[in-house]
C-alpha cells in the first residue's frame, strides 16, 4: 500500500515530506535530536508506567491494560494495511522516483526483501541505538504510525493523571512525532492516522478493560492498595473525561 499512501502525501503536501524534511534540517544536530526523539518513544512507555505503579497505584492496572491493548489493536490493524514505509519503499523505488511523484507499485518485494540499508551521515548515539532497534522490525507496519498513537495514548493518560508530568512529556512528545518523518520511518498520513486512532483505541482498551474478560468488580476499586486509598471516582477519570 505504499504507493497510494505515498501519493496521498504528494496530493496533501505537494512533496514527499519525508523527503523535503531532512533535507531542510540537515546535519549531525538535527540528525541526533530526531532520533533522539523517536527513540524516546521506548522511554515515554517505561515512565508511563513506573508513574502510575509510584503515583498512582490504584490505577497502574488500567494504564498497563490499556497499552498493552492498544498495541495489540496496532499489530491488528498491521495485518490489513501494510505498508512498509518511505524508508523502505523509497530505497525500492529510488529517492528520484519519489521526488518526481512517481510511485509504482512494488507487490510483495518486501515480503521477501527486509533488509533495510541506512546511508545516514549521522553516526550519533541515539541514530545507532535506532538503526539497531530497526533491525528486528519487518516492513509491514507503517500506517497508521503506532510510535505516534502509542505514544498519543500516553499522553492522553499522563494529561489524566498530572498535567505536570505531561508538560514533562510534551517535548519529547513532539519530536517524536516529527522525528517518525524525518527519519523516513513513516509518511506523514502515518502520522495522522496515528492521531486519529489514538482516540479511538484507548476507547477500545477502555471497554474491553471494563468487560468480563479482564473482570475487575466494583468493589475492587475501592481496596486499599499498596497503602494508597483511592475512591472509584479518581480512578475512572484516567479515562472518562
Amino acid at each position: 500500500m505504499d504507493p497510494l499512501f505515498a501519493q496521498m502525501d504528494q496530493i496533501l503536501f505537494g512533496c514527499q515530506p519525508a523527503i523535503e524534511f531532512s533535507k531542510i534540517l540537515s546535519g549531525r544536530f538535527w540528525s541526533e535530536l530526531f532520533y533522539m526523539g523517536y527513540f524516546s518513544y521506548y522511554i515515554l512507555i517505561i515512565a508511563i508506567i513506573l508513574w502510575a505503579f509510584l503515583k498512582h497505584p490504584r490505577r497502574f492496572d488500567i494504564i498497563t491494560n490499556i497499552v498493552l491493548c492498544s498495541f495489540l489493536l496496532y499489530f491488528f490493524t498491521f495485518l490489513f494495511l501494510q505498508s512498509a514505509g518511505p524508508q523502505f519503499y523509497y530505497q525500492r523505488i529510488g529517492l528520484e522516483n519519489a521526488s518526481a511523484g512517481i510511485f509504482p507499485p512494488v507487490h510483495d518485494w518486501f515480503r521477501y526483501h527486509s533488509q533495510l540499508i541506512h546511508d545516514h551521515v549521522s553516526s550519533g548515539l541515539f541514530c545507532s541505538l535506532v538503526e539497531d532497534a530497526q533491525k528486528s522490525e519487518f516492513p509491514i507496519a507503517a500506517f497508521p504510525s503506532s510510535h505516534v498513537g502509542i505514544a498519543t495514548i500516553i499522553m492522553i493518560l499522563a494529561h489524566r493523571m498530572s498535567k505536570k508530568l505531561a508538560l514533562v512529556f510534551s517535548p519529547f512528545y513532539i519530536i517524536l512525532c516529527l522525528s517518525t518523518v524525518y527519519i523516513g520511518a513513516h509518511y506523514a498520513v502515518d502520522v495522522l492516522g496515528g492521531w486519529i486512532t489514538a482516540w479511538i483505541f484507548i476507547r477500545i482498551s477502555n471497554k474491553i478493560y471494563r468487560t468480563k474478560f479482564i473482570h475487575r468488580p466494583k468493589e475492587f476499586d475501592s481496596l486499599h492498595r499498596y497503602g494508597h486509598h483511592h475512591h472509584h471516582s479518581s480512578h475512572s477519570q484516567v479515562i472518562e473525561k
